[in-house]
């Protein structure tokens, strides 16, 4: 009989029960035995793994066969959905991670560039860790009528957290005498999506229009043949006799464009330029006819004062990774333009240059043989 080596797609074709325990499937392997019925088709056993689930009808797996034996497959993994690839894995796609926790909606996801891990749960609620350490459960099934109380909801829906210190139930002031459990109602979903959404329409930056035209169209300044979003924001200087004669490059500490543009907008630190990792995360926020603050703290040929003679950019990085090809193209933009408006003796000094205390943060991966000589 022929021997089957290698790795082999299945699908499992039937939820019949294994009453040995032992976590047996039927399944197709695709390409050898998919022209059988389903009823003929051979059980397959899992290998050794650190998760017991049994993958449910219509799960595909990856199977190999004991010896080469076609009557011995054994499945190695399984698909975190029945669709093979999660929707949430091709939209973020290379940074999520996904796990099948052993059953059809039962899943892990963690995606590394917002730092956010989410549990989906059968009973269509799911726990969500963000990157402040926060953990929110949300139900689909909890109240929809947020707002109104439980006294409109249908039926008692709750969960138990463990409580640094006790309540008093009378006062609804804590009192000491130690950890105990207390009941709370789950967050309903739409109660978490409206908090979502104001947070974020609250923390979104404004754009800042020269005239009040009543039209939604971005602001924009020019940059030698293209336009580029305008921002303002909130901490610009005005230095007299500011001449500028350095492009002053740091980065973010965060390699998300949204969250650093939104940081930086509500925060006292400012730069003129920050460029994404993507070509079309590229904003300005200060006119070069102003300083901004990043500079404060360098020095460079004894000048102190830097936000008098640079224009900042901030490139979005945690100061580990390499930058992008897209983050060289568009500060080369920004260098091009600078040196037709200032002159082209402008240099490129990265903020560890100027401030030894930066290095770390900022990292030696930036390649300034990539910027235009």
């Amino acid at each position: 009989m022929m021997k089957l080596f290698g790795i082999y797609d299945a699908l499992v074709v039937s939820d019949e029960t294994d009453r040995t325990l032992s976590g047996a499937v039927r399944v197709s392997i695709i390409g050898i035995t998919d022209s059988l019925e389903d009823d003929i088709q051979p059980l397959a056993l899992p290998a050794v793994d650190s998760k017991m689930g049994v993958p449910t009808k219509g799960t595909f797996l990856k199977v190999y066969f004991e010896d080469g034996d076609l009557h011995q497959p054994t499945y190695l993994q399984s698909s975190p959905q029945k669709s093979y690839l999660p929707q949430e894995y091709i939209e973020n796609y290379p940074n999520v991670a996904v796990a099948n926790l052993g059953s059809d909606f039962f899943q892990m996801v963690h995606n590394r560039a917002d730092k956010r891990t989410v549990i989906e749960h059968d009973s269509s609620s799911r726990i969500v860790w963000n990157a402040f350490g926060t953990v929110t459960h949300e139900s689909d099934k909890g109240y929809d009528n947020t707002g109104y109380g439980a006294k409109q909801g249908n039926g008692k829906k709750v969960q138990r957290v463990l409580t640094e210190g006790s309540i008093d139930v009378f006062t609804c002031t804590p009192f000491s005498g130690g950890s105990e459990y207390l009941e709370v109602t789950h967050i309903s979903k739409s109660s978490v999506t409206g908090s979502v959404d104001k947070q974020q329409a609250l923390a979104s930056p404004t754009p800042v229009s020269d005239e009040n035209n009543g039209l939604d169209a971005p602001v924009t300044r020019p940059l030698l043949t293209e336009e580029i979003e305008y921002v303002q924001s909130k901490n610009s200087l005005t230095i007299q006799n500011r001449k500028v004669k350095i492009i002053l490059v740091g980065n973010t500490g965060n390699n998300d464009f949204s969250d650093s543009v939104n940081s930086l907008f509500n925060s006292k630190l400012s730069a003129h330029y920050v460029v994404g990792r993507l070509q079309k995360d590229f904003i300005q926020m200060i006119d070069l006819d102003k300083a901004g603050t990043f500079g404060s703290k360098g020095t460079w040929n004894m000048e102190t004062n830097l936000n008098k003679i640079c224009i900042s950019v901030l490139l979005c990085g945690d100061g580990k990774g390499e930058y992008s090809s897209d983050q060289y193209i568009n500060l080369n933009k920004i260098i091009l333009n600078a040196r037709e408006k200032f002159g082209d003796d402008i240099e490129v000094v990265t903020i560890s240059e100027v401030d030894p205390l930066m290095a770390s943060m900022f990292g030696t991966n930036f390649q300034k043989g990539r910027t235009v000589a």
